[in-house]
């Protein structure tokens, strides 16, 4: 049997506001909108940071399977709100350059950097979107 070569390549996260998500996302995570899908809250952007050309975050919207139930949607959209559904993780080389950056948003602090004896240096911040960003230094 042979070895698959297999690696990342999408991301889905929801978002509730085409518009919002548009003009927001790309700067917190330094990406380019190469598509833009559909209308309204029926939106798909996808976003590739230039340096990362193989990898792409796509935000789409909450449960967009037409099997979905209304129910459902609404327990997801209330965990969006609340932001507990969706984190995104990018890496920095300096993470507290990058966190002083988002600063400068209406992004909201949740953890500030701090360095971990397993060598990882995380912090993170929630986006008006209710999007948590965690950022990692390797």
């Amino acid at each position: 049997m042979r070895a698959m070569d297999l690696g990342p390549y999408d991301r889905f996260l929801p978002h509730l506001e085409a518009d919002v998500s548009h003009a927001l996302r790309p700067d917190l995570v330094r990406s380019k909108v190469r598509n833009d899908v559909g209308k309204d809250t029926g939106c798909w952007l996808t976003l590739r940071a230039p340096t990362q050309r193989d990898i792409a975050i796509v935000l789409q919207p909450p449960l967009p399977s037409p099997m979905a139930s209304e129910a459902q949607r609404r327990v997801v959209i209330d965990l969006m709100t609340k932001g507990t559904f969706a984190i995104v993780t990018p890496s920095s080389a300096d993470v507290g350059v990058s966190f002083a950056e988002l600063a400068q948003g209406d992004a909201e602090v949740v953890r500030e950097p701090i360095g971990h004896r397993h060598g990882v240096r995380p912090g993170a911040r929630r986006d008006p979107a209710a999007t948590l960003v965690c950022i990692n230094q390797p």
